[in-house]
């Protein structure tokens, strides 16, 4: 079972109810903050501990967002013990005896992620039967690649009505030629590989460091893989995996959206635990004149400059500049003296929260998919919706600079991702929390 407090089984659960935080600045942001473990690092870690019949899967820096909280519900369902201590953060998974090989539909359609245990299942049972996942709506996020990265391996699977499902007896190894980077559908096929027969290749790989964290763990419970953190996936299965301990790799997005904030005009801001792979997106905040310096031991100085400058930037996969990191750059945009112009490519819906800086005084003019920001605008506390995590969390940085508070409805949507956000940023503002 899962054991927690009873204060922090309420905070998770208060974390899936409707929400409003009220910000209002108490000046430009400053002190020291920590960087927590990556949710997208948490997420296959738990899908991995399904491949596991020997042995526990001990997880360390585990964020205790709401997302993490729904996949350890839904591995519970399936029949493994999971024990976390949320202070510690770590979760340890039993997974030796699964009873199941259908997740719980209602949690399945609350978190993306659960999407990668359609390959854990499928080598422990021979056969699953998953709900379409959810997550965040941005605009077409198609799993075709996962589905038909299984089926070189071996599996069928098909999709019938709400459900995908598939079957097969021994999956077997493939040379798989990914159409494009997909961060999920390459981790779905390395969990695949590592115990199918024979010797798989994923070309085209994903090279996000979480996908990195994920190959290093699964070599530590004993899986052989080759080309880690490359384009290009060597795995040769086999049979069986044991426990290990594992940690999820330090937030990227985390760690872009502090820098981010001690941009903001007078910031100064120490982080420890910083991520080094941050460094795409910290490009473009020394490009607008910050002053940024990485320090051994993982710990990042930023401070803001007299003068924010333009940018431009265009998102894509990893090593480009992060599409999740693309909000909060609109959000500091608007304090930047300039154009800045940014171009998504990731997803077609991905701009939705512009809307929501418009309405805080923001001048924005969308061209397709190229967003132009001209500043720097005093941005006034408002009324704002957050649509989904990245927007949200976009919407909390703007907050930050403007004159007056702002209320964020559906803030919700902020702590699937980020916990305790604002809370480890200290005196820059008040906050107050309520039901919506």
């Amino acid at each position: 079972m899962i054991h927690q407090s009873s204060a922090e089984a309420s905070a998770l659960l208060q974390a899936s109810r409707p929400q409003v935080l009220r910000v209002e600045p108490l000046g430009p942001p400053r002190g020291e903050v920590q960087v927590l473990g990556a949710k997208n690092s948490a997420l296959p870690l738990i899908a991995a501990a399904l491949l596991v019949e020997e042995g526990v899967t001990e997880i360390h820096r585990v964020p205790a967002v709401e997302d993490v909280y729904i996949l350890l519900e839904i591995v519970k369902g399936l029949g493994a013990r999971v024990e976390a201590d949320w202070r510690r953060q770590t979760v340890m998974i039993d997974a030796s005896h699964l009873s199941s090989h259908t997740p719980d539909t209602q949690l399945v359609g609350r978190v993306r992620g659960s999407l990668m245990l359609m390959a854990p299942l499928l080598i422990r049972n021979g056969d699953f039967e998953i709900a379409r996942p959810g997550g965040c709506t941005l605009g077409y996020r198609g799993f075709d690649q996962h589905l038909k990265g299984l089926r070189t391996l071996g599996a069928q699977v098909w999709e019938q009505d709400a459900m995908i499902k598939g079957a097969c007896r021994r999956l077997t190894g493939s040379d798989i030629r990914l159409d494009r980077p997909t961060h999920t559908g390459t981790q779905q096929l390395i969990l695949a590989a590592v115990r199918a027969d024979g010797i798989s290749v994923i070309r085209n790989a994903a090279r996000e460091p979480e996908v990195a964290t994920l190959c290093r763990s699964l070599v530590a419970m004993g899986a052989s893989i080759r080309g880690i953190g490359s384009s290009e996936i060597t795995i040769a299965g086999i049979e069986r995996l044991r426990g290990a301990v594992v940690t999820c790799s330090s937030s990227r997005l985390e760690t872009a959206w502090y820098a981010m904030a001690g941009c903001l005009p007078g910031g100064e801001l120490t982080i420890r635990g910083a991520a080094a792979e941050a460094e795409p997106a910290l490009l473009k905040l020394r490009q607008m004149g910050a002053e940024l310096r990485m320090l051994p031991g993982g710990t990042l100085q930023v401070r803001a400059p007299r003068r924010l400058r333009e940018c431009r930037a265009i998102t894509g996969p990893y090593p480009e500049f992060p599409t999740d990191s693309q909000p909060h750059l609109l959000a500091l945009a608007c304090y930047a003296h300039g154009r800045t112009i940014v171009r998504e490519t990731v997803f077609d819906e991905r701009l939705r929260h512009v809307h929501e800086l418009r309405q805080m005084g923001a001048d924005i003019l969308i061209r397709d998919t190229t967003a132009v920001v001209r500043g720097p605008r005093r941005l006034r506390g408002t009324a704002v919706v957050a649509r989904d995590i990245q927007g949200g969390a976009g919407l909390v940085l703007a907050a930050l600079g403007a004159e007056g508070p702002t209320d964020i409805h559906g803030f919700e949507q902020v702590l699937r991702g980020y916990p305790d956000l604002l809370e480890r940023l200290g005196g820059a503002c008040r906050t107050a929390r309520t039901a919506a």
